[in-house]
């Protein structure tokens, strides 16, 4: 019996702390951003110059396999620090061993406009005639801000960085 109030009365403090460290906090609640990745940019295939569709001319498919996101607010920033998993498979027509990826990372306002955007850029090496390589890239995105309201509705996208042509035919590929 006596055993079963030690209980009682710890879990009571322990209750009644963990209430209490919930209105521990002060000034206004910071929101983190949703970090997300475009859909239509999560997965690419590279093709030699001039050849794009021509499937002998692959040099590699890669895709965003998976991605991490973390947030730490401070009294006048925010850290996203941010891990992205690239799948990549060797192509037909890669001779060099090795893959350049390029990714971004890009932050919308609540409004959807850009407010900054950072191009990575990878490189998977296909050591030992592997044909197929997963990489981890790590990052971390700094939001400066000065009220609470300022950074709520802030989203974080990540992509792979195509160009135009490149995504002209991803497109035609999913119609």
């Amino acid at each position: 019996m006596q055993m079963r109030r030690r209980w009682t009365g710890l879990l009571a403090i322990m209750g009644a702390a963990a209430v209490l460290s919930g209105c521990a906090n002060k000034g206004p609640q910071v929101a983190c951003p949703t970090v997300d990745v475009v859909d239509a940019l999560h997965q690419t295939t590279a093709f030699k110059a001039g050849a794009i569709g021509d499937l002998s001319a692959v040099l590699h498919r890669v895709e965003i396999a998976d991605f991490a996101a973390t947030c730490r607010v401070s009294k006048d920033q925010i850290s996203l620090p941010i891990k992205v998993r690239l799948i990549a498979n060797r192509g037909p027509a890669n001779v060099t061993d090795d893959a350049e990826v390029a990714y971004f990372v890009a932050i919308l306002d609540a409004a959807q406009n850009v407010v900054t955007k950072q191009v990575y850029q990878a490189r998977v090496p296909f050591d030992g005639g592997s044909q197929r390589v997963a990489i981890d890239e790590e990052f971390m995105p700094v939001l400066p801000y000065k009220s609470a309201d300022e950074r709520a509705g802030y989203r974080v996208l990540i992509g792979l960085q195509v160009d135009r042509a490149t995504l002209q035919y991803q497109r035609s590929r999913r119609q």
